[in-house]
């Protein structure tokens, strides 16, 4: 799609990721709201396989000469909380080292062109970033690179609200994480009676 100034529209990046979430198995809506703020791309699995991933919200940045904030990744993340959906950051062009890092953090799927092209949903990253790693594992890739992940470096909540389930970052609260990397686990599965 061309817009008036004769550029690619940012809707052709939509279309884009809309097409590779439904080869990978998602009903998709584009240009939907959640409380009033839109929302570029969500999706639902056809058969959900009881993972956080059954539900995603993407946003779609097509910029060039500008570089994504961490205000762009902060409202990603607040919007998929609210609607219980993984977040999922297609884009073309660069992150802002804070925002790369808020991503990593907040275990964001941070998509390139190149990625719609995969078999699966890309995993999040799993470490720090640096400017020597740029791989992105598959939702099914066991690959490991001997440091830290991201789990393992990042902050978390403040003393007081520590303890019991629901203090580890989890968008959809039916889920824990599960160890140091992108996994989790159904809280059924942990304790049965918490149905």
């Amino acid at each position: 799609m061309i817009d008036t100034n004769g550029q690619i529209s940012g809707e052709w990046l939509e279309d884009q990721v809309a097409a590779a979430f439904r080869r990978w198995g998602y009903w998709t809506e584009c240009k939907d709201t959640v409380y009033g703020l839109e929302v570029d791309v969500i999706g639902q699995r056809h058969d959900p396989r009881q993972k956080p991933t059954d539900n995603v919200i993407v946003q779609c940045k097509h910029w060039t000469g500008k570089k994504i904030t961490p205000k762009v990744i902060y409202r990603l993340c607040m919007v998929s909380f609210a609607c219980r959906a993984m977040p999922v950051l297609c884009h073309t062009t660069e992150l802002t080292d804070r925002a790369e890092q808020i991503a990593a953090d907040w275990e964001v799927r941070v998509l390139t062109l190149e990625d719609l092209n995969r078999d699966s949903l890309p995993t999040p990253r799993l470490y720090p970033p640096t400017s020597s790693d740029n791989a992105i594992q598959s939702e099914t890739g066991s690959e490991r690179i001997d440091r830290p992940t991201v789990r393992e470096t990042r902050d978390s909540v403040p003393g007081l609200f520590r303890g019991g389930f629901g203090t580890e970052l989890s968008y959809v609260p039916e889920f824990v994480p599960n160890g140091d990397e992108h996994r989790y686990t159904s809280l059924e599965e942990i304790d049965p009676r918490i149905r």
